[in-house]
């Protein structure tokens, strides 16, 4: 399944830019920097000798995000565009306390020292704007590739999961003709498995997060 998926975002990729429209497109690029917010992971379940507990949710630091993205509004269809992007975060896992629980009992199981944790995005978006000569919001959603990587007690973990959820919202203002600095929100929201954190076991965990970016472009 997740090899289909990847197939299908490449194959709509391919097709966006071989449409005759991008031949009078308005092409964009852009760097961005910002802070992440992220919620707890949640729905956090064991695998492997694991399976059948679940666990209390981990709590997340916030994070310092940054990243690029690039991407055209259509000649025909001013108000509509397409945009790829990439950013990453390290919303690490806080010192905590956690819970197990099997069959509707819970018990304290052992307190967390805290873990690294990295997720860098590669978001495909479709976007829609008011075309403004000077003013421009605009909102877009779309399916990502979510890369993370976690370090526990020594142990590293990685995980790609396909496809996760990307939604943003902005307000671009152009200082010039080709020159623009922008403001953003983006939410993100993956599912992760981590196996193995402990010989046989693993853990599966929703992951989802807050953005507040701000950025430049250059409109070509």
């Amino acid at each position: 399944m997740k090899r289909l998926i990847r197939i299908l975002m490449v194959s709509m990729a391919i097709s966006l830019i071989s449409s005759p429209y991008l031949a009078q497109a308005e092409f964009y690029a852009a760097g961005m920097v910002g802070a992440t917010f992220p919620e707890k992971l949640s729905d956090v379940k064991g695998t492997g000798v694991a399976s059948g507990f679940s666990f209390s949710d981990l709590s997340l630091h916030d994070s310092v995000m940054y990243g690029g993205k690039a991407g055209y509004y259509f000649d025909k269809l001013k108000w509509l565009g397409i945009e790829a992007e990439a950013f990453t975060t390290t919303p690490h896992i806080k010192q905590q306390p956690i819970t197990a629980c099997v069959a509707n009992l819970c018990a304290p199981a052992a307190t967390l020292t805290g873990a690294d944790f990295r997720v860098t995005t590669l978001a495909f978006n479709l976007v829609g704007r008011y075309p403004g000569e000077r003013l421009q919001p605009y909102v877009g959603a779309g399916l990502g590739v979510f890369f993370a990587r976690s370090t526990i007690a020594g142990t590293t973990q990685t995980d790609n999961a396909v496809p996760g959820a990307n939604a943003l919202a902005g307000l671009r203002f152009l200082l010039t003709k080709h020159l623009a600095i922008f403001a953003e929100y983006k939410f993100q929201y993956a599912h992760f498995s981590f196996d193995p954190i402990a010989p046989g076991v693993g853990l599966t965990a929703d992951y989802m997060a807050h953005n507040a970016v701000g950025g430049v472009a250059w409109h070509f």
